[in-house]
């Protein structure tokens, strides 16, 4: 982690931190190949496209991403902690909307043709799509299978989360800063651990959130 923090504002640190998390998680992660996979993904979306034209980038993506490999939410078991390591999601097509996030932003952007932004909204994390041009701004839903939501879609499946007291506008699907998306990733494991009466693990995890919230 502290290798990420230097840098966390750029997708490499993001992905830094994630992988530490992981090798918190999991001791034998292997990170290095991870990357790899990552990079891989973003290869065969790359492979599909006849033109980078941004539109057409997010279908392929779309198609590979959630068509062709699955990617999904854990809706069995959300709580496993699995679901917030991108190396497991990556092998097992399951993870929770932070992860699954996480890994669509990773795949795309190395194209250099779009921005995905995560949306830090409460009870439910998004990706919001942007791109230069006529091209019109998505929320993208990873855990849905890559549902494209509008905003109002978007407000009313976080009320359902969360509770009627969102308002219904575009100012409260606030995008997360790196920090912000990692601190989110480990107050879910911290979460997780507490459900399932883990203090060493949930430990752990806290330790890590003390270095990036500094």
């Amino acid at each position: 982690m502290h290798d990420a923090l230097p840098v966390l504002e750029e997708n490499r640190g993001l992905l830094q931190a994630a992988l530490a998390i992981e090798c918190q998680v999991r001791p034998d992660t292997d990170a290095a190949q991870i990357e790899r996979e990552l990079e891989a993904v973003t290869d065969r979306i790359r492979s599909r496209c006849r033109t980078l034209e941004p539109r057409a980038v997010v279908a392929h993506a779309h198609a590979l991403l959630f068509d062709l490999l699955g990617l999904r939410g854990d809706t069995e078991d959300y709580y496993d902690p699995r679901n917030s390591c991108v190396g497991q999601v990556l092998d097992r097509r399951r993870g929770l909307p932070i992860t699954l996030t996480l890994i669509y932003k990773l795949a795309l952007e190395p194209l250099g043709v779009v921005v995905v932004h995560g949306v830090n909204a409460p009870g439910h994390f998004l990706a919001r799509v942007d791109a230069e041009g006529d091209f019109r701004t998505m929320l993208v839903d990873p855990f849905a299978g890559g549902r494209v939501l509008s905003v109002p879609e978007a407000v009313a499946q976080i009320r359902a989360a969360v509770g009627e007291s969102v308002p219904m506008d575009a100012d409260h699907l606030p995008l997360a800063t790196h920090r912000a998306w990692t601190i989110r990733m480990l107050r879910n494991l911290i979460g997780v651990f507490g459900v399932r009466n883990a203090p060493e693990e949930r430990l752990a995890i806290e330790a890590l959130m003390r270095l990036v919230v500094g």
